[in-house]
């Protein structure tokens, strides 16, 4: 059987990337020693060696979504977003809720306090990523411009509350 992820050397080990741990002595097992209920990515030794190095790039398909694997982390390939609705922040006002279709049903990317940016998140997914990396670039940045303060400070909030309705 040929590797899922290169499609070119023969399956040495089973790999799960979403569950049951994220470790990579849970992710990789012999074939046929995997834990059940749980996707499975057949792959060979370099695939795996370069998931848990990071030396390339493995991209695979899963459910007819399409994923990127590098140094353990994995990501889908151009999601599509979707508006999912405003939701109630218990009294504390509203969010909208940024929603992916994901192999197994749907699942919640941000919630998202400002609606004015809520069709820039829809159509362009990765600015969501695009915000964390700002918010973590200029966290203690003293010498932001007024302007640039405000946009840092809306993208943590965006991203806080992305991550209190993830918990």
């Amino acid at each position: 059987m040929k590797c899922q992820c290169c499609h070119e050397q023969e399956v040495s080990y089973a790999w799960q990337p979403f569950g049951p741990g994220k470790d990579a002595n849970t992710a990789f097992t012999l074939p046929g020693n995997h834990y059940r209920g749980f996707p499975v990515i057949k792959v060979c030794f370099a695939c795996k060696s370069a998931i848990e190095t990071g030396d390339f790039p493995v991209h695979f398909t899963y459910k007819g979504f399409r994923y990127i694997a590098r140094g353990n982390e994995v990501k889908e390939v151009k999601p599509s977003f979707w508006d999912g609705g405003t939701s109630d922040l218990n009294g504390l006002g509203s969010a909208t809720m940024i929603m992916k279709d994901a192999p197994d049903g749907s699942e919640l990317v941000a919630m998202v306090v400002d609606p004015t940016f809520v069709p820039s998140f829809v159509a362009l997914p990765d600015l969501i990523e695009a915000c964390e990396q700002i918010a973590q670039t200029f966290a203690d940045d003293d010498k932001l411009t007024r302007e640039q303060g405000l946009a840092v400070a809306r993208a943590r909030l965006a991203l806080k509350a992305a991550k209190e309705v993830q918990s």
